[in-house]
């Protein structure tokens, strides 16, 4: 089977092509910052084992998905999405269905963007915002805060998969 892609090459200044080194270094360098964090946490909070694994949990899975965006995602869609409203984006072990959302060549460049910069800054703001609300109120309020926290995650991701596929359609 042979599946054609669309011969018009996404924009330069959403880092595809030639920046593609660059999104390697920043994801290296929020791998790093993300892994200091977490060890910081388990020096801080030593008694609380729940805090550790909470965060290394919500820490790799942000990094797995930012590199499946940088490293394995393909810049582009195959034809078929621009001819046809196609809910759902499978690449590989990947699969992302979003109802009422569809998925073109026009907006999965900003898209792939978003979600990369998204992912990153979750991974390495996630365990400085967690640090700073338990030290500020305690363990007492941990499990509120932290559902709290990938409740807002996760919303604030949709949120902004919608307004991309609105804003690009």
């Amino acid at each position: 089977m042979n599946i054609s892609y669309k011969n018009t090459p996404p924009p330069s200044c959403l880092g595809f092509g030639v920046h593609v080194k660059i999104w390697k270094i920043i994801y290296g360098a929020a791998f790093i910052i993300a892994m200091l964090e977490i060890s910081m946490i388990r020096q801080f909070f030593d008694q609380a084992a729940s805090i550790t694994k909470d965060t290394i949990i919500i820490v790799l899975l942000m990094l797995l998905f930012a590199g499946w965006f940088i490293f394995v995602a393909k810049d582009h869609l195959p034809i078929y999405y621009d001819r046809y409203n196609i809910n759902y984006v499978a690449q590989g072990f990947f699969k992302m269905h979003l109802p009422g959302m569809h998925f073109n060549n026009t907006n999965w460049p900003y898209i792939c963007f978003a979600m990369r910069i998204f992912t990153l800054s979750s991974a390495i703001l996630y365990p400085l915002i967690l640090m700073i609300l338990v030290l500020s109120s305690g363990f007492a309020y941990y499990q509120l805060m932290n559902k709290i926290m990938i409740s807002a995650l996760i919303l604030t991701m949709i949120a902004l998969l919608y307004f991309i596929q609105k804003k690009y359609a």
